[in-house]
């Protein structure tokens, strides 16, 4: 049976403008490998379990079109956010993660 509910959530668009870039010290993998990323993964997952992670979207308006801002990570593109701390919300989670990845300290 189909619902009458109808699900509204509403995304702010900010102007490009609001925001300002320069350039950081390059970000670099925790790992030299893959399978080195993979044998730290199993390791952390036998020490505390199922790790949480989150990741945010964020969107700008210039030229009357939307844009997705993605950080750069080496040669590969990412959305902002990361791993979460143990018992730590998503929402301020992610407000930690972002406000790392704005001064650098990631």
């Amino acid at each position: 049976m189909l619902s009458n509910s109808v699900f509204v959530h509403r995304i702010n668009r900010y102007p490009l403008k609001s925001y300002s870039f320069g350039t950081k010290d390059p970000n670099y993998e925790r790992d030299r490998s893959v399978p080195a990323r993979f044998q730290r993964l199993q390791e952390d997952f036998e020490k505390y379990g199922m790790r949480r992670s989150v990741e945010g979207v964020l969107l700008v308006h210039e030229h009357n079109l939307p844009h997705v801002l993605l950080l750069q990570l080496g040669t590969f593109f990412k959305l902002p956010g990361g791993e979460l701390h143990p018992g730590e919300e998503e929402l301020e989670g992610l407000k930690r993660l972002l406000s790392e990845e704005e001064s650098g300290k990631m």
